[in-house]
């Protein structure tokens, strides 16, 4: 074992220190890219492209393990048991069965149908703070925008779009009694919201995603109430976070490599191009959920057991050297751009094409603003296990 370097991560895994990361996925992919780190009982770290792809796509020696991913979490009731049949937390059959609902509800003609909202909503709130010259991109623009696509996209009054945010903080952030407490309130409440809706106790505003999946069914099989309330949940974490963070994250991306910049602003077409760039170079997850080993298997050279955990650093893969030429570089022209930042395999993220679609429509109407720059030189990064931005301050002369 390469006992500096688990030490190194450890302790990354621990206070997430922003400033060393750059540095630790070089040492991950180059020193070690599968290794075993005595974090919190142990656990396998793979960091290179190939072994993370590997994995990430083989479902006969990794599994989610649903149960045994919250068994050590103190939630009870109506926040366990929906925390247990989340789909990103499921193995086959039922993440297929899962899956194979949703998708019904999830389709790209329906994300195409989005793109003219998200413009106009991204349109609004610029328009409503372009006079002043200058925004805190994420609390008043990429939070707001995202909070009011999803309550939209699934049919519920975008007036309780904060409401759904703050039920699914309060369910991923249980720590403590008073939090656990908390999160199971949380949970109760928003599982009676869902199903309300769902079965027309309470109204929704259209026929909108979260019908969709209410009346999804595939060979007479329908999501259950619990699996409704999951769908649900996640759907409103993964649909608001990760984009909320995409958006700046690109954004002050692009702002520190102002020659790209220019680029994008002298060629719209290079928008999905530097959309791609950005999820590989900062991706908003940077190692996803973690997987166990069911069978005997060897990856890298390294023997896994039955029961040892793992968990695919993708933000390091995706700095692979053998994969990425110049992986540190931030290329919007950049060829064969596949990178790992939606999963890969059967858990690629069910959302991506929103997300995708989204962070372009966002950037298109941002990188306009005339004499753009940052408030900030340098805007401070979340101590977390996302990849995300405390705060962005960006300006811009409404006077050109």
């Amino acid at each position: 074992m390469n006992a500096d370097l688990a030490t190194a991560v450890a302790d990354f895994m621990t206070d997430h220190d922003p400033d060393v990361r750059e540095t630790l996925y070089r040492r991950m992919v180059e020193e070690d890219p599968v290794l075993w780190c005595p974090i919190d009982g142990g656990v396998w770290i793979v960091s290179s492209f190939e072994h993370a792809s590997a994995v990430l796509a083989d479902n006969t020696h990794f599994a989610r393990r649903g149960t045994q991913a919250v068994d050590r979490i103190a939630l009870d009731g109506t926040a366990l048991e929906a925390l247990k049949v989340r789909m990103v937390l499921q193995d086959e059959p039922d993440h297929g069965r899962l899956r194979s609902l949703v998708n019904r509800a999830f389709t790209p003609r329906a994300v195409s149908r989005l793109r003219l909202l998200a413009v106009e909503i991204s349109e609004r709130l610029i328009a409503g703070v372009y006079e002043r010259g200058e925004m805190e991109v994420t609390k008043e623009f990429s939070y707001p925008f995202t909070v009011e696509m999803i309550a939209t996209m699934m049919g519920l009054p975008v007036a309780d779009g904060p409401k759904l945010i703050d039920w699914t903080y309060a369910t991923i952030s249980a720590q403590d009694d008073e939090s656990v407490r908390r999160a199971e309130q949380a949970a109760t409440e928003m599982a009676e919201y869902f199903v309300s809706h769902a079965e027309g106790r309470a109204p929704v505003t259209s026929e909108g995603l979260l019908t969709a999946l209410a009346q999804a069914e595939v060979d007479g099989d329908r999501l259950s109430r619990a699996e409704l309330t999951a769908v649900c949940w996640e759907l409103v974490a993964a649909g608001h976070e990760t984009t909320a963070n995409m958006i700046p994250n690109a954004l002050v991306t692009l702002l520190r490599n102002p020659e790209q910049l220019a680029l994008v602003r002298g060629d719209r077409s290079l928008l999905p191009a530097a959309v791609e760039e950005s999820l590989r170079y900062e991706p908003p997850l940077p190692s996803p959920s973690q997987f166990f080993v069911v069978s005997d298997v060897t990856v890298g050279g390294k023997q896994m057991a039955p029961g040892d955990r793992v968990r695919v650093w993708i933000a390091a893969a995706n700095r692979d050297p053998a994969r990425f030429p110049d992986p540190d570089a931030f290329d919007v022209t950049r060829p064969d751009n596949r990178h790992l930042a939606f999963s890969h395999g059967s858990h690629f993220c069910l959302g991506a094409a929103l997300a995708r679609m989204e962070t372009e429509v966002a950037l298109a109407s941002l990188v306009e603003l005339p004499d753009l720059e940052l408030g900030d030189p340098a805007p401070e990064w979340r101590s977390s296990h996302l990849r995300a931005l405390r705060s962005l301050t960006v300006r811009w002369n409404p006077t050109p």
